[in-house]
């Protein structure tokens, strides 16, 4: 199975010698990887991967486009990839090694239309975060898990895919889905949400997909209220979906709003 790799790129030239040496690693898997760049100010990502040499580049597309946020680069990118199977990388983190593999066995062995797994925290180096404090909430998010009849309802309360780097779908889903919606902060979890209620995804909870990067200009950190406001907006939307105010899952939804503490 070959995959589209789609990767929104914005200032992130520091970590493009680590993202390519992974993608390397999964070369026999990768059909094409498609750069959005999403305009950068640093001007220096055409440059540089006209410069590569490595075992990848002949699989390398460039896109340059004014700058209009993530969702925007990722709609752009997957509309313009030639394979089925999309692999989102933000530009910051990495794929765990045998990552692309994994997704081949879960997508065959689960018939999901979309697949994610956990993730390890790492930081401007690369290396382990070293103050797990910072993603305390991720322990707690995976531990709930079995606690939770409607998955959605977790993903509200905490959302363990983390990252759109996490993310393995088919081009199907993206166009039922309609794509990535302007969120700036929760365009991931909007996305994710909508997928699982309305086609076969399966969560692996063995193995580590995604590295995800933890630094000063991570756009997460910006503002946890901005971030919040847009969960509450998601959270109003999923709300929607409900027929039987009474139901378990109902309550389940609203107990994870509490949680959060939403403005729902």
């Amino acid at each position: 199975m070959m995959y589209s790799v789609v990767i929104p790129y914005f200032n992130h030239g520091l970590y493009l010698p680590e993202l390519l040496h992974c993608l390397e690693n999964q070369f026999r898997h990768i059909g094409e990887i498609i750069f959005v760049d999403d305009g950068s100010t640093t001007g220096d990502l055409y440059t540089r991967l006209k410069n590569y040499k490595g075992p990848v580049k002949s699989k390398i597309e460039y896109i340059h486009k004014i700058n209009g946020g993530t969702h925007s680069a990722l709609n752009l990118g997957i509309v313009r990839a030639s394979h089925e199977h999309i692999a989102i990388l933000n530009s910051d983190d990495l794929f765990d090694a045998y990552r692309l593999e994994r997704c081949d066995d879960l997508l065959h062995d689960h018939q999901a239309d979309l697949i994610f797994g956990k993730v390890t925290f790492i930081d401007t180096n690369g290396g382990a975060y070293p103050a797990p404090m910072r993603h305390e909430w991720y322990n707690i998010g995976l531990n709930a898990v079995s606690n939770y009849e409607f998955f959605p309802a977790l993903l509200i309360q905490e959302n363990i895919a983390v990252t759109t780097s996490n993310f393995t779908f088919k081009r199907s889903l993206f166009n039922t889905l309609g794509g990535f919606r302007p969120f700036r902060y929760a365009n991931d979890l909007d996305f994710l949400i909508r997928a699982t209620l309305n086609s076969p995804y399966h969560f692996d909870q063995e193995e580590v997909h995604t590295n995800y990067r933890l630094h000063d200009s991570n756009t997460i950190s910006e503002s946890a209220d901005l971030t919040t406001h847009e969960v509450s907006c998601i959270a109003r939307d999923l709300r929607s979906q409900f027929h039987e105010k009474g139901s378990s899952v109902y309550r389940e939804y609203l107990k994870a709003c509490e949680i959060r503490g939403l403005n729902v």
